[in-house]
């Protein structure tokens, strides 16, 4: 019989995020639409950073307490099985219809599979994975630091990553996969640090206002982004 000091000790209680499955369906649209009719909703191409940021808040959120390589494991289990499940499906029919076909069942593989996975779509799940350990890292930093600081300066930060830092990369002679690519999304990184830091927050009008000046850098931040024609 278990004693009573011997209970399992239970994770507090995630608050929750404002908006979040509004921004689940709205991102869901966006990436069909993307995949169906090849362009992109409202004219923007928003749906994979907004699940990149949605991703990113509900991580650094948590107040789960668990080791960095606990959650590392974790975190990596649940996003790069699927990615190595769906990249071996894509890699064996490209083979299989190739061979049929009559063609080299090889000749479509190539280095950057290694980071795209089977399926140019599915590059963003290794992306996920890995940068979602220095967003764990910031998370520990942030904790003893007031929470609206917190909020705008990695807001601040994916206003300056997307502007400087992404037109920067742009002129370089960096491969596209992964380097120019993964660089494209880190913004998202920032943004969902600021949107997760909000559930530290406990006055409401304050945690509005709050996610209010985030939107707005957002909004500055896609007129003001090298990348905003970009069709990924």
């Amino acid at each position: 019989m278990r004693l009573a000091s011997e209970a399992p000790r239970r994770d507090p209680p995630r608050v929750d995020l404002p908006l979040l499955d509004v921004l689940r369906v709205l991102a869901s649209v966006a990436v069909v639409r993307h995949h169906m009719r090849q362009d992109c909703l409202f004219g923007v191409g928003f749906g994979l950073p907004l699940f990149l940021v949605i991703l990113f808040a509900l991580a650094t959120s948590s107040r789960r307490s668990e080791p960095l390589v606990d959650f590392t494991r974790r975190k990596a289990r649940f996003l790069l099985v699927p990615w190595v499940r769906w990249s071996l499906f894509y890699v064996a029919l490209v083979v299989v219809a190739d061979a049929f076909r009559g063609r080299p069942p090889l000749a479509r593989l190539d280095p950057a599979l290694l980071w795209t996975g089977g399926h140019r779509s599915l590059w963003f799940l290794p992306f996920a994975a890995i940068a979602l350990v220095p967003a764990k890292v910031l998370v520990r930093a942030a904790r003893p630091r007031r929470a609206s600081a917190v909020i705008l300066l990695a807001a601040a930060a994916g206003l300056c990553a997307n502007t400087a830092a992404v037109s920067a990369l742009e002129s370089t002679r960096l491969p596209v996969v992964p380097a120019k690519l993964w660089v494209r999304f880190t913004p998202a990184l920032a943004w969902g640090l600021a949107l997760g830091q909000s559930t530290r927050v406990r006055d409401d009008g304050e945690r509005r206002r709050l996610l209010f000046v985030v939107a707005a850098l957002a909004v500055l931040s896609f007129f003001a982004s090298p990348l905003r024609d970009h069709p990924e």
